[in-house]
């Protein structure tokens, strides 16, 4: 079974532990009689002098004017997030609003921020302050948009960083629906939600909460850790600027210098300090920033370069609720994601319109439209988001949250919907845009002597097209071109459309002809009648990709299976240099097979291995030498089986900014393992699987150099398994849901178990001898079952804490549990949970530090 959810968000704004807002008016009325007694007495002209009674007196006018009182008096269920500030910092941020709206732009940077409190559900938090956005419209006084950051522990939501902004900025609900759809899609997303917000006691009202770019969103959403890339967008605000103050009008601007875009745009990242603090994300940076630079200057297919899949759901969804505006060059976030080597989007900023503006703009704003794979993947998403039922599905799984928000803003801003009408209409108008009957106009020209005739083609599409073979017109045979597909490109808006010769084939008879077009998301060509005319102009044909007749003839060793996949030839064989395998093509192996790689070789594939070898004649990969890179799998549609098959000395992949931490990694790829031994490996996880389902029985992991088995949201099962000389964490998981069963693990150098990040682990029979912790349950993880023994461990039998906090404390439930060894047999944080046999351990107030220096937490 295909893993399809593993984890929903992190821990999203509840309504449990909010509370109800009313203002303080015995304080406001309090410092009015005190300011009136000190007047009595004398010291009225000091005290106005100060300037103390006048902020008093337009605090007063402030708080008693219609839209004060109407914003106080009206109660919220929404979460209240109160932000305490000195007054000289108060002032600071005031006067910077009020600059930047004479300016009529806020430029800034993060020297700016202030410092403050942040209080919600009664926890405390220090954080730092600043505005944020570009343009007026973040900066009304009594609402100006705000970006706030966590220092030190702790978080709001699940967040460390984040924005409070006027919900109209976003466009009320509308942004909420459609990042949440996104987010449902696969597609990264900000969290996004509302609450009530007091600054300095004085309650502003309602606020839209969006997350800002972290590692907090990722993890979130089932990413690893990896660098966010922007343009940098400074020298266009900075230009924005200088041109409105001499035009005074930065809407009518003139000017011989063409305004900054992302042509001329140098690439950034977020949390820039912490990317040069770090050789792993630096080096992840510099890979995004060539992919990047690669495709914008056309040395690199986009592609190659961009996840295609998820650019493909994004550009239909974005186009979808008409929102250009999140694909503005300086409003691009991309995610690096280190297992793919390939970009994200991440959604931000689309105020939907839901209008009928442009039904395409996603692709062209990206300058992918030419790409055929991402065109494809886009058609496809038009496709299932234009199916009749799948618009009123989104719209059920979101209608309760929207509801519960729409009921929150009401009070302040009236009744709010999403235009669900105008969303189907464009639905409607999507799909029929996707009934293409004519790709092309096909021009046919008689050939002025001896030579075959030619046809002259043009694309009709805003995608592009292949032109992939051609037949006389009375014939259902299709006759591939000589040269292999032509690609077109889509045509433009206004311009006049490229034409391009094809020479027909000489087995082709005698016109009329048909010409077979390949359209992007379609899997039959369309036939295409041609009609008389004359060309006017020739193009090439682009470069092909790997093909199995490339594999075969590189790698002798190969063969074609009845599958149509690669298989090995039975013995021996040395690998030179990386065995790389055709856009997916699986690879077969079967007993008495070994290859060796030379150093640092990997075996990749899209498609699923078969590695079956016998109880007497193993499967065997490893190294010619010392030790090779390993295997990568990435989205192979058929689940994987390696039985009776032996890996070894794998030290891991670190080309540029792709390095997976596993010697062998299963990425979104099913795979199931049997009677199998790995060992030797020097990577950072001998085993890495991520976001898929799995199975392990009788496997053997040893001598492994780091952790044995890392699970990342993944499902499966641990059966009659060992784990031998282990020198990190025997099994570790994240965002997982597994089952132990009959498994053991000996002379670990961390932990037996490790699970973390809102994981759910179930055993029936797990020994761990001489561990530094048999098993750890932490950040909202449980762990539950029986028949559980820890023997000799260094630092606790059982270990439950919270280390990542915007998730939680772990949680721990046995029964049938035993320990010997001189180590405690528990080590409980204070909100975590123990239970033996029903019977809960005591807790201890741990800090972060604390639980390090135990060696309970890495560094």
């Amino acid at each position: 079974m295909k893993l399809e959810t593993l984890l929903s968000s992190a821990s999203r704004p509840s309504r449990e532990g909010s509370q109800r807002f009313y203002p303080n008016w015995t304080v406001r009325v309090l410092l009015a009689i005190a300011g009136a007694v000190l007047i009595s007495f004398g010291a009225g002209a000091a005290f106005w002098a100060s300037g103390f009674g006048e902020t008093i007196v337009d605090e007063l006018r402030a708080s008693f004017s219609p839209s004060s009182i109407a914003r106080q008096l009206e109660p919220t269920d929404l979460p209240v997030i109160s932000i305490q500030m000195s007054l000289p910092e108060a002032e600071q941020l005031e006067k910077k609003r009020a600059d930047a709206v004479e300016l009529g732009l806020l430029v800034q940077d993060d020297s700016e921020f202030v410092t403050g409190n942040l209080r919600i559900d009664g926890q405390v938090l220090p954080v730092r302050v600043r505005l944020k956005g570009d343009h007026v419209d973040h900066l009304s006084k009594d609402k100006p948009s705000l970006r706030i950051e966590v220092r030190g522990d702790g978080d709001v939501f699940g967040m460390r960083r984040f924005s409070l902004q006027h919900p109209s900025t976003r466009r009320y609900l509308n942004e909420f629906a459609y990042l949440a759809h996104l987010r449902q899609e696969g597609v990264l997303a900000p969290r996004y939600s509302f609450v009530d917000l007091v600054v300095n006691g004085e309650r502003r009202g309602i606020f839209a909460l969006e997350e800002h770019f972290s590692k907090e969103l990722l993890e979130s959403q089932l990413r690893r850790e990896g660098v966010i890339v922007r343009f940098d967008e400074t020298a266009f605000w900075e230009w924005q600027l200088d041109r409105g103050r001499l035009s005074g009008d930065l809407e009518n601007v003139f000017s011989l210098i063409f305004p900054i875009d992302e042509i001329v745009a140098p690439v950034d990242s977020f949390r820039s300090g912490s990317v040069d603090r770090s050789a792993t994300l630096s080096a992840q940076r510099d890979l995004a920033t060539s992919l990047l630079q690669g495709v914008i200057e056309g040395r690199i297919a986009p592609s190659d370069a961009y996840d295609a899949d998820l650019l493909g759901k994004f550009a239909a969804t974005n186009d979808l609720w008409d929102a250009p505006h999140a694909t503005l060059w300086h409003n691009r976030r991309l995610y690096f994601n280190p297992v793919t080597a390939k970009l994200e989007p991440i959604a931000f900023d689309g105020e939907p319109v839901i209008g009928f503006g442009s039904t395409r703009r996603t692709l062209v704003d990206y300058g992918v439209e030419e790409d055929f794979e991402i065109a494809s993947s886009y058609v496809r998403s038009l496709r299932r988001i234009s199916e009749p039922d799948y618009l009123e599905s989104i719209r059920e799984q979101l209608e309760p949250e929207l509801a519960a928000a729409a009921e929150s803003l009401q009070g302040e801003f009236g009744s709010l919907n999403v235009a669900w009408d105008k969303l189907l209409e464009r639905r409607d108008l999507f799909a029929a845009s996707l009934q293409i009957d004519r790709p092309i106009i096909a021009l046919e020209e008689a050939s002025a002597g001896a030579g075959p005739d030619i046809v002259a083609v043009r694309n009709t599409l805003l995608l592009p097209v292949k032109i992939v073979g051609v037949s006389s017109a009375n014939s259902t045979t299709m006759i591939p071109l000589p040269d292999g597909p032509l690609s077109l490109a889509p045509r433009s808006a206004n311009v006049f459309v490229e034409t391009h010769r094809v020479e027909l084939p000489a087995s082709v008879a005698n016109g009329p002809y048909t010409v077979y077009v390949e359209v992007p998301g379609s899997d039959n060509p369309v036939r295409v009648a041609t009609v008389q005319s004359s060309p006017t102009a020739v193009n090439g044909n682009p470069a092909q990709p790997s093909t199995v007749s490339e594999a075969l003839a590189q790698h002798p060793f190969l063969e074609l299976d009845n599958r149509g996949d690669l298989a090995v030839k039975p013995g021996t064989w040395n690998v030179e240099g990386d065995l790389i395998l055709p856009e997916g093509a699986g690879l077969t192996a079967g007993p008495g097979v070994t290859l060796l790689f030379e150093d640092d070789a990997i075996l990749y594939s899209t498609g699923s291995l078969r590695l079956m070898g016998s109880e007497s004649s193993r499967v065997t990969i490893g190294p010619q030498t010392g030790s090779w890179g390993g295997i990568v799998v990435v989205g192979a549609e058929q689940v994987s089986t390696v039985s009776f098959a032996t890996i070894t000395s794998t030290n891991g992949i670190a080309r540029g900014g792709w390095a997976p931490t596993g010697g062998i990694t299963f990425y979104q790829s099913e795979v199931s393992l049997s009677d199998c031994v790995i060992a030797g490996s020097e990577a950072e996880d001998a085993l890495n699987i991520i976001q898929s389902a799995f199975d392990i029985t009788r496997c053997e992991f040893n001598n492994n150099v780091s952790d044995a088995f890392d699970g990342d949201f993944v499902s499966g099962n641990i059966v009659s398994s060992r784990f031998v000389s282990t020198g990190g964490d025997a099994i570790d998981f994240s965002g997982s849901r597994v089952h132990i069963e009959d498994v053991e693990a000996r002379s670990v150098g961390d932990k037996g178990l490790s699970a973390g990040e809102n994981s759910d682990v179930t055993i029936n029979g797990f020994t761990v001898v001489d561990p530094g912790v048999g098993i750890a349950s932490k950040d909202l993880s449980r762990v539950s079952g029986s028949g559980v023994q820890v023997h000799d461990a260094r630092v606790t039998a059982l270990a439950a804490y919270l280390k990542k906090s915007e998730f939680g404390t772990g949680e721990m439930r046995l029964s049938s549990f035993s320990a010997t060894g001189p180590a405690p047999r528990f080590l409980v944080q204070d909100g975590s949970l123990v239970a033996i046999d029903g019977a809960r351990q005591k807790t201890r107030r741990l800090t972060s530090d604390e639980l390090r220096e135990l060696g309970v937490t890495g560094g």
